[in-house]
């Protein structure tokens, strides 16, 4: 390549390129290969010779045309019509093969049956618990999991190990029901354990196993949780009444002042005007303040 990085020599030779690229059959990328300049400077070159809409045209020209040699003509079947599922002798063993996993997925994968043991998710309001000074860990209960199926989204894939042997024996579990453990372990999955409920039927077990005091602590933290939704709801409500509530006024039309409904004057004492003309006005947005007594009146 003579030209191969001289960006003078191929500006000299300018003319004889665009020449070559207009009147003949060649591409641009195989002319800019043969001289061996990068894509901005041979394009530089040939603009020196010809017009930039008169080389856009050439350009879609020979984009047109390209691989007209090479395409399937209309009428001509292709060489590999009606040979579906055909393969090169030889590549049988590369194959892909149906339902065949590889790579990570294989060395992942748990075979239909599959038992594993978790430990129950921790709810949100506790994954700090930790932080809080004095306050252990929240507690974690181990369950059995099988694997039931292959296919299908992993949640539906897995269920509790104690559940699959209750529905072995009695049947699909109802809906708004779930298997629980009479003594309160969750790794003794006998079927003399596990026993169907409801919510209300979880309730009665809790106070089984842990008494009378368990179940109240149980109650009292729901209410407790409820009576403070309702209250931060109540004062919401509240704030948003109050700051949306309107004040009639009459303003004043030659220096603007407000005068409440019961002291009109005759004559604003400001600037002397008679003009005045009803309005409403929302009151200014308080500072936020815990005490409602402040915010609302």
């Amino acid at each position: 390549m003579p030209f191969y990085g001289n960006v003078n020599k191929v500006m000299a030779d300018a003319k004889r390129i665009a020449d070559r690229f207009c009147n003949t059959n060649v591409t641009f990328d195989s002319l800019r290969r043969e001289y061996g300049i990068p894509y901005p400077t041979f394009k530089r070159a040939i603009l020196t010779r010809i017009s930039e809409s008169k080389y856009r045209y050439i350009c879609k020209k020979k984009q047109a045309q390209g691989g007209m040699n090479t395409r399937f003509h209309k009428g001509r079947n292709a060489w590999n019509k009606g040979m579906k599922g055909w393969f090169a002798h030889g590549t049988e063993a590369t194959r892909f093969q149906k339902d065949h996993i590889r790579g990570s997925a294989a060395r992942r994968y748990k075979s239909v049956g599959t038992i594993t043991i978790r430990y129950d998710r921790v709810p949100r309001r506790h994954r700090n618990r930790k932080r809080k000074a004095g306050l252990p860990p929240w507690p974690r209960n181990r369950r059995r999991y099988i694997k039931i199926k292959d296919s299908g989204p992993p949640q539906s894939c897995w269920i509790p190990y104690a559940r699959y042997l209750w529905e072995q024996k009695h049947g699909i579990v109802p809906s708004g029901y779930f298997i629980i453990h009479k003594d309160g372990n969750t790794m003794n999955d006998c079927l003399s354990n596990l026993i169907c409920v409801d919510r209300k039927g979880h309730l009665s077990k809790i106070r089984i196993r842990g008494g009378d005091k368990m179940l109240q602590k149980r109650i009292h933290s729901y209410i407790k949780t409820r009576r403070k939704n309702r209250r931060d709801k109540q004062h919401k409500k509240s704030l948003r009444n109050h700051l949306n509530k309107r004040i009639i006024v009459y303003e004043c039309n030659g220096c603007g002042a407000n005068y409440p409904l019961d002291a009109v004057p005759d004559r604003c004492p400001h600037c002397g005007s008679f003009a005045f003309i009803k309005t409403q006005l929302r009151p200014l947005k308080l500072v936020e303040d815990k005490d409602m007594s402040s915010l609302v009146a």
